[in-house]
């Protein structure tokens, strides 16, 4: 039997005990047995190790247990010096910039003006959802649904109940015992 020497390990083993290498492979040029220069053990762990991050240098930002990914820093570091030119998590702010474009976009409404409409809650039943935002209300008789909005036909904040309410109001697909139908009709001063 044809024996081979791991370079990994340094053991002379049999053949059988390597991987043979595919036709296409282009180890296999380099490789004049066919066969890996590895051998089946040492193949595995050093591949196992590699999945698990085993053989990456720590992140270099102090207490962070990530491995390496780039610039000495794991993924997510690397990530917010990219996108804030800081380390500190800074997704707030960035979320707060978001909503105020959205708003000034679709609505032509400031994230202030927002605010002061949203400060006593939704304007129909009075509810504060929490980690939930209200949604600004809007006459979709002057603005096309999917589109912006002429900032005249915004009416007030309300919450997602309410809001898919006063949608099934206006469609007419509202049923007659509705708890909140007679608080809708004078918010829409019907």
């Amino acid at each position: 039997m044809n024996t081979k020497l791991c370079i990994k390990c340094k053991e002379i083993k049999t053949l059988d005990q390597f991987y043979k290498l595919s036709e296409n492979s282009a180890k296999k040029q380099c490789q004049k047995d066919g066969h890996d220069y590895y051998c089946r053990y040492c193949r595995t762990g050093s591949s196992l190790k590699s999945h698990r991050g085993g053989n990456k240098k720590p992140c270099s930002v102090s207490l962070c247990e990530n491995s390496h990914y780039a610039k000495g820093m794991c993924r997510n570091h690397y990530t917010r010096m990219h996108l804030n030119g800081t380390l500190e998590y800074q997704m707030k702010y960035r979320s707060d910039d978001i909503r105020e474009a959205y708003l000034r976009k679709r609505y032509l409404v400031t994230l202030k003006e927002f605010n002061e409409m949203a400060i006593n809650g939704c304007q129909i039943c009075g509810d504060k959802p929490k980690g939930r935002p209200l949604h600004i209300d809007h006459d979709h008789k002057c603005c096309p649904v999917n589109s912006m909005t002429c900032g005249k036909c915004v009416r007030g904040v309300v919450c997602t109940r309410c809001n898919q309410t006063i949608g099934k109001y206006e469609a007419g697909l509202i049923r007659a015992d509705n708890p909140l139908i007679d608080k809708i009709k004078e918010y829409l001063h019907v």
